[in-house]
């Protein structure tokens, strides 16, 4: 086996051993200690890589946000590039495989963490700001049908309701002044204005 590969396979294992867990993280270190040890090779050796300039694509400015903490948090850079056009918008950053693999393992993790945290939230916004019709709204027996407001709840509802209000113990209470103007006043401006 060439050394090439060796270095590979290492690196592999070295990732199950610093992921893994019980017995599994014991083999795995085991193992590599074992295969440094055969081989001769300098652990430093194996991580001595080169630094690449890699592009990850955002849907959005909270995916954006996302993405670069991600980058400071695996490499300790602060900075990354951006480049964008009219299909796609992209930033980038240089690091190494082991980063790389690092970046998208928490990417996938904390997008799809956070996308939940983001519903709850909106949900306790929604919640803490009254934005749901009450019964003088047009619509209202709709509502209410659609949403079966009596209907029991299950643990895991609970929980999220539990969470959601914990949520709005933090947030301020917005409300809207709803001005009503002279109906003289709205006859003399035009759609236009």
């Amino acid at each position: 086996m060439d050394r090439d590969k060796i270095q590979e396979k290492l690196k592999k294992i070295k990732a199950l051993a610093e992921r893994g867990v019980g017995g599994e993280k014991e083999s795995a270190i085991r193992l590599y200690n074992e295969l440094l040890s055969k081989y001769e090779i300098n652990e430093e050796e194996i991580f001595e890589e080169q630094l690449l300039k890699r592009w990850f694509r955002y849907s959005d400015d909270l995916d954006k946000k996302l993405l670069a903490q991600i980058f400071y948090k695996v490499t300790g850079d602060g900075q990354y590039y951006e480049k964008t056009d009219k299909r796609k918008r992209m930033i980038g950053i240089e690091c190494t495989d082991f980063e790389l693999n690092e970046i998208l393992f928490y990417y996938r993790f904390y997008s799809e963490h956070m996308k939940n945290e983001l519903d709850t939230f909106i949900r306790a916004f929604f919640n803490m700001n009254s934005l749901f019709p009450d019964s003088s709204a047009r619509c209202y027996e709709k509502f209410r049908a659609e949403h079966d407001l009596d209907s029991e709840l299950s643990i895991e509802d609970l929980e999220r309701l539990e969470k959601m209000f914990a949520m709005q113990k933090g947030m301020s209470r917005k409300t809207p002044t709803i001005q009503i103007e002279d109906k003289n006043k709205l006859e003399g401006q035009s759609c236009e204005s």
